[in-house]
């Protein structure tokens, strides 16, 4: 990737989303319009990361010396027409480039104040011989005539006002064509977001005034939207099943944004959130509880096998809680089908839920507090049947099991396992009940909490595991009151919308 983009993506660290070859390259094609009238679609499911896309996008045709603006639509649609707030936008962009000494946008008085009178729309056609039917809502020249003088407070000639709204489009197509011709090889990008929030007829509107108001060569417009939500939007409102074919009346091409990489996107949260200021707390406490291997076990259990307590120690260094939040986090994310918006969302619930760990004496679990925090986001029944579960881990996934299968019923069956941290790892028999059962090895670990009713012999007995002398058999820690206690605070979480 050209050095220019490097500030472009993540404040010049490393790309978390790997995303910047596809934003650079859907760059190039939008830079390739130049004196040609185009409109383009990102699309992607909600929550997927358009807008990250868009202010990407943004920058990258910046770097590019492209003149490009953004709007959010959906925050404009309290006008009456999308005409309007696309204006604004063009109007401010080009006082923006061009100066004190710019010429003066020109204005369109009489189609606004139709437009504010809600009786005017985009698409005017030419009057007829008898007398003429002008796309003004589909009312014919009584029907209009009546509302002008409602709106206006007297008689008005409808012929008149069709050629001052004519001039007044042409006007402006006119400048705004000059405006582009004057970037020369450089197109002006306009990028809107935000579409498929909009209320149907306005995401309508939308894609029409674009069609019949701003079809002017050097102008690129780039659409982000859900494309089953405007599919939506067309179908309420036509009837129409065709949509294919209305999209390709609007829009020249339509770009899918790839299926995001869950763990980079973990790992960047993790930054972003600044959660490790918390976890050192709790690490300086003595209270972060993982589970470690113990080499020299091992190396025992194994005859002596060469390498072995490498492996562990391999495996070990990746056993932090920073580490096992950012790939359980990851595994459930892709388990439950969370889009990048509902990782933000419920990464934020156990940012909250770090911090009052930090802030109490409990000892704090990355495994647990990660699919207690998603499994209650996902689903509050399989949340509750885990708080009650007697014992039996593999009962207990395996019902997590069923939910996913019927989530994803008709794909492929096959539960998404955790980053294959554990290659080259020896024989670990016992150190998960799951382990030995590679179509339901949902987790590392996470059964420990569950296996047998409140027994710590799985957390303390195993020979092969080592928890830095968190726990123990002769200690006071008590397993049901250590879960409940977990449980509690994701109650307590569950206020917060």
């Amino acid at each position: 990737m050209d050095e220019k983009y490097t500030e472009v993506f993540t404040d010049g660290k490393p790309d978390k989303l790997n995303i910047a070859s596809h934003v650079v390259g859907f760059a190039r094609v939008v830079e390739q319009s130049s004196g040609e009238s185009k409109v383009y679609a990102i699309s992607a499911p909600f929550g997927i990361g358009k807008t990250f896309f868009c202010d990407k996008l943004k920058g990258v045709l910046e770097a590019d010396s492209v003149p490009v603006a953004t709007m959010n639509i959906w925050a404009m649609d309290v006008y009456e027409h999308p005409l309007i707030p696309i204006l604004l936008k063009l109007q401010d962009f080009y006082k923006a480039g061009s100066g004190e000494k710019a010429r003066s946008f020109p204005k369109i008085p009489t189609l606004l104040r139709l437009i504010k009178s809600g009786i005017a729309a985009i698409h005017v056609t030419a009057p007829m011989p008898n007398g003429a039917l002008i796309e003004l809502d589909g009312k014919n020249i009584v029907d209009t005539n009546e509302a002008l003088r409602e709106n206006t407070g007297g008689e008005v000639d409808i012929y008149t006002e069709y050629i001052n709204i004519k001039s007044e489009i042409e006007t402006i197509k006119v400048f705004l064509r000059t405006w582009a011709e004057s970037f020369k090889d450089k197109p002006v990008v306009v990028i809107i977001d935000e579409l498929d929030r909009c209320r149907p007829d306005y995401a309508v509107k939308t894609l029409e005034t674009l069609k019949h108001f701003f079809d002017i060569p050097g102008f690129v417009f780039v659409l982000a939207f859900d494309e089953q939500q405007l599919k939506n939007s067309v179908q309420t409102l036509f009837g129409t099943d065709n949509f294919d074919g209305y999209k390709r009346k609007f829009i020249n091409n339509s770009f899918l944004l790839p299926e995001p990489n869950r763990f980079e996107f973990s790992q960047y949260l993790l930054e972003k959130t600044n959660i490790k200021h918390y976890i050192e707390k709790i690490r300086k406490d003595k209270r972060e509880l993982v589970f470690k291997l113990h080499g020299y076990n091992m190396m025992c259990h194994n005859f002596g096998k060469p390498g072995v307590i490498e492996a562990c120690n391999k495996f070990n260094a990746t056993q932090s809680s920073e580490a096992i939040i950012a790939t359980s986090f990851t595994a459930y994310s892709q388990w439950f089908g969370f889009s990048l918006r509902q990782m933000e969302q419920v990464f934020d619930r156990l940012l909250m839920f770090v911090k009052q760990i930090a802030n109490s004496t409990c000892l704090f679990s990355p495994d647990l507090a990660v699919l207690l925090v998603c499994l209650h986001e996902f689903d509050i029944e399989i949340f509750n049947g885990i708080r009650t579960n007697n014992g039996g881990s593999e009962k207990l996934f395996g019902r997590i099991k069923g939910t996913y299968d019927a989530l994803h019923k008709g794909k492929e069956n096959k539960l998404p396992t955790f980053p294959k941290n554990m290659d080259g790892l020896p024989d670990i028999k016992g150190y998960s009940s799951l382990m030995e059962n590679e179509t339901i090895k949902l987790s590392y670990n996470i059964d420990r909490f569950f296996w047998g009713n409140n027994d710590l012999s799985f957390l303390v007995g195993n020979v092969f595991l080592n928890n830095g002398d968190l726990i123990s058999k002769d200690g006071n820690f008590d397993l049901k009151r250590f879960k409940e206690t977990y449980f509690s605070k994701m109650d307590f979480l569950s206020h917060f919308e």
